[in-house]
């Protein structure tokens, strides 16, 4: 529990250098239902230039839980940047 009354509802989720975490108000993790979380790697990347190493540094992390019967769902991406790239952007979000 964090000092200002809040919890986590399940957890974090994380990526590589994304996390992502919920938090409501201790009255309300009772009602909290429906819990899911999850990740995808798209993309390659190299830790160094050169260097064969390869890593996931694109994709995307989600969480998703009701309270009572309303749906709450986050997401939080990392996709290709710059106008040219939209193509291959929608096509790692799709």
């Amino acid at each position: 529990m964090v000092d200002n009354g809040f919890v986590d509802v399940g957890g974090f989720v994380d990526m590589w250098e994304m996390w992502l975490g919920c938090f409501v108000k201790l009255k309300h993790k009772p009602h909290i239902s429906k819990f899911y979380a999850d990740k995808i790697a798209k993309g390659t990347g190299r830790i160094k230039p050169g260097k064969n190493t390869l890593f996931g540094n694109k994709g995307g992390v989600a969480q998703s839980f009701m309270i009572h019967s309303r749906l709450f769902s986050f997401i939080a991406t990392h996709l290709k940047h710059d106008y040219d790239n939209y193509e291959k952007r929608n096509k790692m979000a799709g």
